[in-house]
């Protein structure tokens, strides 16, 4: 509850001034750690051959996904007006996958579940994000200079910001004070990781069987958030916070953002490995409406200038249709599916010496 006491005012605006309190110290080194959580869930999922609907169907499945970074961040430079140089390792990256899946069909049940654990190949590397000034893109180098044989493209999967900078104010701002943020830069924050190679191994475990891969899976929040099409996230001031002998800045942040996404290029990745030398399979069209709220609490060190902690738990629902033709021999198969359910997001972030 808001407490609007003239001392808790004061003590707010004093924290917030603008100034060197939310720039990182040069030469300071921060553990980072980053865990985005989803669970996906459907309530419907109908499938027409040929104009003909499959009846006496029924499915049952969800799709849980982790993903967990751990990295180390040293601040070289960090100049207000000037260039910014941040050398990030990459301590742990990985991603599990779970689908547990039921599929009655005119009252005979099958159960299965596939479970996915993958690493990402930039674990152990160093890499150099620099800036020549502030608003200006960050250049993403590895640290040695060497490629270390991996695709210097994967550098642009990475988000520098884990600090969540975007939720910060802007200016002098007294507790209860309300404001909107780049939902674009929330988004690319809380999906940090998700766009990054991983190795499954030679089991290959990332690859789902086709009733998952192609009707159930999700599509990752980078490849949704360009089709939202009303974004909004907004922030809050609350009085300052006391744990122990830290001051932290309060930030309560409402998120909703919504859209229809085209996903044909999505679809053809995740139906890729289901042609074969004798069948083919192609699609058509494949779209998605999103619709997703969600709630959190961001704290900020004010004395060590680095974000405490991010959580945030959000709730979604999506409707999505795709159109497959599939190829087998001289027979042609006209292919409709379509599913909606709903899907929880979590995300976790917290900064230690």
């Amino acid at each position: 509850m808001l407490r609007s006491t003239v001392l808790l005012v004061s003590l707010c605006s004093v924290a917030l001034a603008q100034g060197p309190s939310f720039q990182p110290k040069p030469g300071s080194t921060w553990t980072r750690t980053h865990d985005l959580e989803t669970n996906l869930k459907f309530d419907r999922i109908t499938m027409e051959v040929n104009g003909r609907q499959s009846e006496g169907t029924d499915y049952q499945i969800e799709v849980r996904s982790k993903n967990h970074m751990t990295v180390e961040d040293a601040v070289i430079a960090w100049q207000p007006d000037g260039q910014r140089h941040l050398e990030r390792a990459f301590l742990n990256v990985e991603r599990d996958r779970t689908a547990p899946v039921k599929i009655s069909i005119q009252g005979k049940t099958m159960s299965s579940e596939t479970k996915a654990h993958g690493e990402s190949p930039l674990l152990s590397q160093r890499v150099d994000f620099k800036s020549e000034a502030p608003g200006k893109i960050w250049l993403p180098s590895f640290a040695d200079g060497s490629d270390q044989g991996l695709p210097n493209a994967w550098l642009d999967t990475l988000e520098v910001d884990l600090d969540y900078t975007m939720l910060l104010p802007k200016a002098d701002m007294k507790a209860g004070t309300r404001w909107t943020v780049d939902a674009q830069a929330f988004l690319m924050a809380m999906d940090a990781g998700s766009s990054m190679p991983f190795d499954y191994g030679s089991d290959g475990g990332a690859d789902l069987p086709l009733w998952i891969g192609g009707v159930a899976d999700q599509p990752e929040l980078s490849e949704l958030w360009d089709s939202f099409e009303n974004c909004r996230v907004q922030c809050k001031i609350m009085p300052q916070r006391k744990a122990g002998h830290l001051r932290l800045l309060e930030v309560q942040v409402t998120a909703s953002f919504n859209g229809d996404a085209d996903l044909v290029d999505w679809a053809m990745d995740s139906l890729g490995n289901q042609s074969s030398a004798s069948s083919e399979l192609n699609v058509n069209s494949a779209s998605q409406s999103t619709v997703l709220t969600g709630s959190g609490v961001y704290l900020w060190d004010l004395d060590q200038r680095t974000m405490h902690s991010f959580q945030f738990k959000g709730t979604g629902q999506f409707n999505r249709e795709q159109d497959l033709t599939a190829l087998t021999g001289d027979e042609e198969m006209n292919i409709r599916l379509e599913s909606e359910g709903q899907f929880d997001i979590k995300v976790s972030a917290t900064a230690t010496r």
